[in-house]
């Protein structure tokens, strides 16, 4: 792996993990009449809910959780610098591709980090992605014991 490879992965990774202890901590602070498993579920907040259905399987309101994991994660990315947005685009398939052309550019006309055509969609999908990831592997216990 090139050094700068390995830079740029181990800044992502440290972005990474603060996105998603933020965004877990915020979505355990929204419960009670917020959540569609109904009062008599042992599913406290939106956390529980959201492991439970990536470890069992998406409701018909997935849809709303989807759109508060964004509303959360969003904010989040909002508050980086660009060079920790640039950082975690080069962790998606857009950033990587372009990061890889820049790279292997001959003619020199290489463009300037500031004028990275980052995507905050690409950015978002992949931090996601990674939230999610980290729903499905959680031990949560009220999520493992609850039933529809």
């Amino acid at each position: 792996m090139r050094i700068e490879r390995y830079i740029i992965r181990t800044f992502a990774e440290r972005i990474e993990t603060s996105i998603i202890a933020h965004s877990k901590k915020h979505l355990k602070q929204l419960g009670g009449n917020a959540l569609f498993s109904g009062d008599d579920s042992p599913l406290l907040n939106l956390w529980d809910e959201i492991c439970f259905q990536q470890q069992a399987g998406e409701s018909f309101y997935w849809f709303a959780y989807q759109e508060v994991i964004d509303q959360i994660v969003l904010e989040r990315i909002h508050l980086l610098d660009h060079a920790a947005r640039l950082t975690l685009w080069a962790q998606t398939d857009e950033g990587f591709d372009w990061l890889y052309d820049q790279e292997d550019s001959e003619s020199g006309n290489k463009t300037a980090p500031e004028d990275a055509p980052i995507s905050t969609d690409a950015i978002l999908t992949y931090m996601r992605g990674l939230l999610l990831r980290k729903a499905t592997d959680e031990e949560n216990e009220r999520a493992t014991n609850y039933h529809y």
